[in-house]
């Protein structure tokens, strides 16, 4: 099994986005994927069609050690693919676990029993608190979805440095971390030199597939559905196909 953590301290860069899919894709091809939404505003939960106000239980419960979280863990409309969802109240939960010992393992914790998936995806909460931490603490794997635009840039150095500080001595960004671009649109040759530029320190670990920008991916979140339920021929399902293959292959090699 292999845990991987979507994570990036900025909004509205397309990590939801990315999660719903990428998970979407993963489960299409045969594997069984678990989708965990760790972020207190519950869009991957909503995407995938629960609405968060309705869960009787959710993983707010499942840190604070009132729920088991293979109690909680829902079925999708897509095939092979659960959700273990979140709501608003998580946000709250965060802070209760401040003081606790070991507060930044509760996740790993939870999800170590799960043997049964080939793949777990963390939805993470954009911010580089407890929340983030744990959702990296808990995975093998970090992707870091990045749009083009300068204020997705921001502050990204720290959130590298966050990640290599959590995972300690033993972690190999080369094998461990990969970013790649959102909301890519090739005629903005300005601004992507400029984005290409600033990432020009971390280009070993630079994907080559690029999400281009595309209507198909926003009403699809818009209908609370993968894409592949809605436009399965658009270019963002196939740009999310190639983001599945090019990281199967990667992790396939290591």
């Amino acid at each position: 099994m292999t845990i991987v953590s979507i994570a990036n301290q900025k909004g509205g860069v397309g990590k939801t986005t990315t999660a719903v899919n990428l998970a979407s894709a993963m489960a299409r091809t045969g594997k069984k994927i678990l989708l965990v939404d760790f972020d207190p505003q519950a869009n991957s939960t909503a995407g995938m069609g629960t609405e968060p106000e309705e869960l009787g239980r959710s993983m707010s419960d499942v840190l604070l050690g009132e729920a088991n979280i293979a109690d909680i863990i829902k079925e999708t409309q897509i095939p092979g693919l659960f959700i273990a969802p979140s709501d608003f109240s998580l946000g709250n939960t965060e802070q209760k676990l401040i003081p606790m010992t070991w507060r930044e393992t509760y996740l790993h914790k939870s999800i170590s029993s799960l043997t049964q998936y080939d793949y777990i995806f963390i939805d993470s909460h954009p911010s580089l608190g407890l929340l983030t931490v744990n959702a990296v603490f808990a995975s093998d794997f970090i992707l870091i979805p990045c749009d083009i635009g300068r204020y997705s840039l921001e502050g990204f150095g720290n959130l590298i440095n966050k990640i290599t500080e959590v995972k300690g001595n033993g972690f190999d960004r080369k094998k461990q971390m990969r970013i790649f671009l959102t909301k890519f649109q090739s005629s903005a040759k300005v601004s992507n030199n400029w984005v290409f530029n600033q990432l020009k320190p971390y280009s070993d670990m630079l994907l080559k597939t690029r999400i281009r920008q595309n209507e198909a991916l926003n009403q699809a979140a818009m209908l609370r559905k993968p894409i592949w339920l809605t436009k399965s021929k658009s270019p963002g399902a196939e740009d999310y196909g190639n983001l599945m293959k090019e990281l199967t292959a990667l992790w396939q090699n290591q």
